[in-house]
């Protein structure tokens, strides 16, 4: 089960941020590296269901119009981080 919902922030050309959830928070630096260059941030929390909080800020950016394409999402690192500590309850998110 996932236990982390996560918001990578990186040198994408179209500014989007990836959200998603994993069950391996240490894994996530080395599975996007390539992809997100040297400059990616990630900012994540531990919760409960990882994979019904990503559904439920998925949702909602979608319905906000925010979809870039599968779980990239135009919108502000930061505001993705407000919406996961919203759904979630966390008060803080942590950087890996």
């Amino acid at each position: 089960m996932n236990k982390y919902i996560y918001v990578i922030n990186g040198s994408l050309k179209n500014g989007s941020v990836k959200i998603g959830s994993t069950g391996d928070c240490d894994g996530i630096r080395t599975r996007y590296q390539t992809y997100y260059g040297d400059e990616m941030k990630i900012y994540y929390a531990h919760v409960e269901d990882g994979c019904k909080a990503e559904k439920t800020i998925h949702d909602i950016l979608e319905s906000r119009g925010c979809l870039y394409s599968n779980e990239l999402y135009n919108c502000s690192c930061l505001d993705a981080r407000h919406l996961i500590r919203e759904v979630t309850d966390v008060s803080k998110l942590k950087t890996c």
